[in-house]
C-alpha cells in the first residue's frame, strides 16, 4: 500500500492517524502505539456515562 492511499484512507475514516512505521527498525512503532492508546482513552471518558 502506498503512503498516499493510506493517508486518504486514514482520512475518510473519520481522520484516523496515520503512521508509517517498521517494528524491524523501530521506526514510529512507539509514537503510533502512545497515539492510539492516548485516543482510546479520550474516547472512553467521552462515552463514560457513569454517574
Amino acid at each position: 500500500v502506498t503512503a498516499r492511499k493510506a493517508q486518504n484512507w486514514c482520512s475518510e475514516k473519520t481522520n484516523i492517524p496515520h503512521f508509517e512505521t517498521s517494528a524491524k527498525d523501530g521506526v514510529n512503532v512507539e509514537k503510533a502505539f502512545e497515539t492510539v492508546a492516548r485516543n482510546a482513552l479520550v474516547r472512553e471518558k467521552e462515552n463514560d456515562i457513569t454517574p
